[in-house]
């Protein structure tokens, strides 16, 4: 069978993988996107951190973007510290949220695909800011 939209026909094939046995990795470009890495095993937490990144980045475009044609005086322009908390807070749910339910919801697919794609390639892997084993020894 096959359907006239491109994302009918994309999730038509994942589901055909999936049935066949396949196993979905949202995490597999991380392996190939960027010549920075080349040659680097990016850790399941690195590959998170910069798609969790990459959902606040683009939402706090998007804020930006709205609040250009919305600013009326020095006081609307500037960011609120409650209203730029509320900006990630959001962004990092969203993003979770949609990693979650991938393969229940088409929309949070397509929202998680699109982050992977705008991932930038000029970015380095995630490191840590604090002193923290890089891993935890199971005893």
């Amino acid at each position: 069978m096959k359907f006239d939209t491109h994302a009918a026909e994309v999730i038509r094939e994942h589901l055909l993988a999936l049935a066949d046995g396949g196993e979905f990795d949202p995490y597999a470009y991380a392996t190939s996107y960027s010549p920075k890495q080349i040659g680097k095993n990016l850790d399941e937490t690195q590959q998170r951190a910069m798609y969790v990144a990459t959902a606040v980045d683009q939402a706090l475009k998007k804020y930006r973007l709205r609040n250009r044609f919305l600013r009326f005086n020095y006081r609307q322009s500037s960011m609120r510290e409650e209203e730029f908390n509320s900006i990630i807070r959001n962004a990092i749910y969203t993003a979770l949220h949609a990693e979650a339910t991938y393969n229940e919801s088409v929309a949070s697919k397509m929202y998680v695909d699109t982050l992977k794609s705008l991932i930038p390639r000029r970015w380095a892997p995630a490191e840590l800011l604090e002193s923290l084993p890089c891993k935890v020894k199971k005893e």
